[in-house]
């Protein structure tokens, strides 16, 4: 919650944790494929942030921008994962982990989020294998 330092009036300025950034999408374009194609494979552990940008590095997946006709150039910079993440995760295209480290020092109430954890469920893959044939149209 954030007040107002004018009027005075409280209000939500972000999605609370977990709810990522509300997009609704109606098709995958081919950087968010990539992403859901790195945590389809690796499905034997959640992965953090970082994991998937190395694991991108690792395979030379380059990034799609706007400007690109024929070749992609971009590289994967660390907030260009996060908010496409965000947005799967809203749209239901993997899951997120919401730990907390909480506890009392003694004096004080301390709560720590840690890194948030990404993965697809099976129901999850399934679909994300019959959208991708559907040329990233979603349904």
């Amino acid at each position: 919650m954030v007040k107002c330092p004018k009027c005075g009036h409280v209000f939500r300025a972000r999605a609370r944790l977990g709810e990522g950034t509300r997009k609704k999408l109606l098709t995958l374009d081919t950087n968010k494929i990539n992403l859901l194609e790195v945590l389809g494979e690796h499905v034997d552990e959640p992965k953090t942030v970082r994991e998937i940008q190395n694991v991108l590095y690792r395979k030379n997946v380059p990034r799609w921008r706007r400007e690109d006709k024929e070749h992609a150039t971009g590289g994967w910079n660390y907030h260009d994962i996060q908010w496409i993440l965000s947005i799967l995760v809203y749209n239901k295209l993997m899951t997120m982990s919401l730990d907390l480290k909480e506890g009392f020092d003694g004096q004080q109430f301390i709560s720590e989020p840690k890194a948030p954890r990404y993965w697809m469920t099976e129901k999850q893959r399934t679909y994300f294998e019959e959208v991708r044939k559907n040329n990233g149209v979603l349904f």
